[in-house]
């Protein structure tokens, strides 16, 4: 099976198929950002947390996979019984 590296008077780019396909690149006048994007926008790092944008501030994937998965991996090792989950209820609401 021949290689297409160059070797003694072959060349890796065939030059006839240079000009016959466009360019995978965008163009200088094309941007590469979505119509939804507003550059004036502050960033969200650069905005207080509020009581309005705090979930925006979350990571979410961070959240997910430490508190919940962490959480039910406790549950799992400690057993609970009927009582004791009557309790931490009482003490939950208290």
């Amino acid at each position: 099976m021949p290689s297409n590296q160059p070797a003694a008077g072959h060349l890796a780019i065939q030059p006839q198929y240079l000009s016959s396909q466009p360019s995978p690149m965008a163009k200088t006048s094309e941007p590469n950002r979505s119509k939804s994007y507003d550059p004036k926008k502050p960033h969200i790092t650069d905005t207080p947390i509020t009581k309005a944008n705090w979930h925006k501030h979350v990571n979410w994937l961070n959240v997910t996979l430490i508190a919940i998965i962490d959480c039910g991996h406790i549950l799992h090792i400690l057993p609970l019984y009927p009582y004791e989950s009557s309790w931490l209820l009482l003490e939950a609401e208290l």
